[in-house]
């Protein structure tokens, strides 16, 4: 703590400088040139700034604590800055003007040198700033735990059994799709021909009446419209059969590509595992596969459609 008599003069210079009155020193040094371009403006700037640290210091009893250099130092500055202010209010000239705003900006540069402004500027936000930090330090570790997990669940999906087990049911069910595909191609071929019948039996009906309507009307020059209409509206039924076996062909055809893809990635997916070391490259290839992989099959067969 710094001498008593050293303290009681701090605290009358700084009353003192706490009265100083730049409104009056405006409308006298608006007229003078600048001092290393800093203007009356400037040095009120710093002047509230000076105000606001040394206020904190005082009023948190910080300033007892300083070193006594230091404090010694700001009662000095002190003092040189307001004998400078009662010169340039006496005589209002550049010089004296000059040495003002020179005198204020030493002090505000001492109180940033000793770190006194980062004291009282930034030290009382330091809790908020510090627990928000930690909020979002927890939240990164919370994700990062996270990912860990998902990573290890995904290192869990693709080991030997379960990689092989996944490939066994994906085959199974691909051999399933191909003799159902097997069947409805059956059944497509056997429409499509029976088709086929149908429509050369109308057409072989057609030019036969034809034939026999020429013999009894001489001036017949076509089959009467109804008659085709009826005939031909017999063949819609067939045809939607065999539109549909077809179409069932199709999407039986893409399942079975589809299953064979599944299969083919669960089989390979551990060893590529193993090839690959670098971790962020690992990590894309098991999501990328294990999209696929549990996949959705019935959007996927949307997907062929489109």
């Amino acid at each position: 703590m710094p001498p008593r008599n050293l303290f009681d003069n701090f605290l009358q210079s700084f009353e003192q400088f706490k009265k100083f009155d730049f409104e009056q020193l405006k409308e006298f040094t608006a007229q003078l040139p600048p001092w290393n371009e800093l203007t009356i403006d400037d040095a009120e700037n710093s002047y509230n700034e000076i105000i606001e640290v040394i206020d904190y210091l005082n009023e948190n009893e910080l300033i007892q604590r300083l070193p006594f250099n230091i404090f010694n130092s700001i009662v000095s500055s002190l003092r040189n800055v307001i004998t400078h202010y009662s010169n340039l209010n006496n005589q209002r000239n550049q010089q004296h003007f000059h040495n003002f705003i020179s005198q204020l900006e030493s002090l505000r540069t001492n109180l940033y040198t000793w770190g006194l402004f980062n004291r009282a500027v930034l030290s009382p936000n330091l809790p908020e700033i510090t627990e928000g930090v930690n909020a979002e330090l927890k939240k990164l570790y919370k994700a990062n735990d996270e990912i860990s997990q998902i990573r290890d669940e995904i290192n869990s999906l693709i080991t030997p059994a379960i990689a092989g087990t996944l490939a066994l049911s994906f085959g199974k069910r691909k051999i399933f799709i191909f003799w159902g595909r097997v069947v409805f191609l059956v059944l497509f071929i056997i429409s499509l021909f029976i088709a086929s019948l149908y429509t050369v039996d109308l057409i072989q009906k057609i030019a036969d009446l034809y034939e026999k309507l020429s013999k009894t009307n001489n001036n017949l020059t076509e089959v009467p419209t109804y008659y085709f209409i009826l005939r031909t509206a017999a063949l819609i039924p067939i045809y939607t059969i065999v539109a549909f076996f077809g179409a069932q062909y199709s999407k039986e055809r893409n399942m079975e590509e589809l299953y064979a893809h599944k299969e083919t990635i669960a089989s390979s997916l551990k060893t590529y595992g193993d090839l690959i070391h670098a971790p962020e490259l690992q990590d894309q290839i098991f999501a990328n596969a294990s999209e696929v992989v549990f996949a959705n099959p019935i959007e996927k067969e949307k997907t062929f459609q489109k």
